[in-house]
């Protein structure tokens, strides 16, 4: 079989993963944990130490805000050394998918950026003192996709 045959398939797979990401971001536990949440009453500032369904093998493992510049930037592990990357501005507003709720946007839409990257809308909203709960949103063909939850924590 040729590769070029396969790429169709690949393509059907590849859309019945994200739809199921979709569904199953939508519909899980995690879905009315953040519709809980709230915006809190000051932006976050400094490390957030990150925690994600992808345990403790993930590169990412946290975010750096700077309240007073509405911006920050992931902090990942690459070859057993912390850098910063993937940088990231900071505003308010109501959920891109939950519009019921207000929620700290963290926005890659930025030039410092690769194009993957740039399509990444996390939201995040506050459950408890110094504990965020956010979703991760992909802006697509003009779509949004959520397809995934992270915890933020000091």
């Amino acid at each position: 079989m040729k590769l070029l045959s396969l790429i169709p398939l690949l393509l059907i797979i590849f859309l019945i993963f994200v739809a199921y990401r979709v569904y199953t971001t939508q519909h899980g536990t995690q879905q009315a944990e953040f519709l809980a949440g709230k915006l809190p009453a000051e932006m976050p500032d400094g490390l957030y130490k990150g925690s994600s369904e992808f345990g403790a093998n993930n590169p990412w493992k946290g975010k750096k805000f700077d309240r007073a510049a509405q911006t920050g930037i992931n902090e990942v592990t690459i070859s057993g050394r912390t850098a910063e990357k993937f940088p990231f501005k900071t505003y308010t507003g109501v959920g891109i998918v939950d519009t019921q709720l207000q929620v700290i946007k963290i926005d890659y839409d930025i030039p410092q950026n690769p194009w993957f990257v740039k399509i990444v809308l996390d939201e995040i909203v506050q459950t408890a003192p110094g504990h965020f709960l956010g979703k991760v949103n992909l802006r697509v063909a003009g779509l949004v996709l959520p397809v995934g939850y992270f915890g933020l924590g000091k």
